[in-house]
């Protein structure tokens, strides 16, 4: 298993999501190929632009595994990954608290998801917003940006599935329908949809 450097809770976000579906074996090989040297800091982009580490993450993904199964590996290193954005990121994790839990759903749901937005801005070096279209809906926009275009487009499935737990996560009290269509959003940006349901 890699010993990560502390310079990058990003890293050690992304590492550790796919090391959990994989193995260390296997994620390590998948950093390996991609050239994501933990102990090269004099030339680390990836340790400082989240979005650079997964759009490499994701080619090799790519590469050992094809487009299709690498969508859904995405998915469940979002997922993963929560564990660890709320290990390396205090106002990340504070959104758990009592307080948090305690504020009316819409208010709660919007701050929380601007909260998570922010945070992702910053690491991911990447153009991140929440809209309210009511109180149990929101839109998650990801502004597109030059880059390897067949890795961008992977990229929201990995907030897909951060987003499908972080909802979870906030308020296991209700259902969460998640929706983003690949290809089918403006040529801008990306959207995921989410809307809040009660529990049948």
């Amino acid at each position: 298993m890699l010993n990560l450097p502390a310079e990058s809770k990003i890293f050690y976000c992304v590492y550790y999501s796919l090391l959990e579906l994989l193995g260390g074996e296997q994620a390590d090989e998948v950093f390996s190929s991609a050239g994501l040297d933990p102990f090269d800091l004099k030339a680390p982009n990836y340790f400082k632009h989240g979005s650079v580490l997964l759009e490499k993450v994701a080619a090799e993904l790519c590469a050992h595994y094809g487009e299709e199964t690498t969508r859904g590996l995405l998915i469940r290193m979002g997922n993963a990954s929560l564990t660890f954005f709320r290990k390396y990121f205090s106002n990340v994790a504070q959104l758990g608290s009592i307080e948090n839990r305690l504020k009316p759903l819409d208010r709660r749901f919007l701050l929380s998801l601007k909260t998570l937005a922010e945070v992702l801005s910053d690491e991911m070096e990447a153009s991140l917003n929440v809209g309210a279209e009511s109180a149990r809906s929101y839109v998650w926009q990801i502004n597109k940006a030059d880059g390897n275009l067949s890795a961008i487009a992977l990229m929201p499935f990995f907030y897909f599935g951060l987003l499908e737990e972080f909802c979870n996560w906030l308020d296991t009290r209700k259902n969460y329908l998640l929706n983003y269509e690949a290809g089918e959003n403006r040529k801008d940006m990306e959207v995921i949809s989410i809307e809040i349901r009660d529990l049948d």
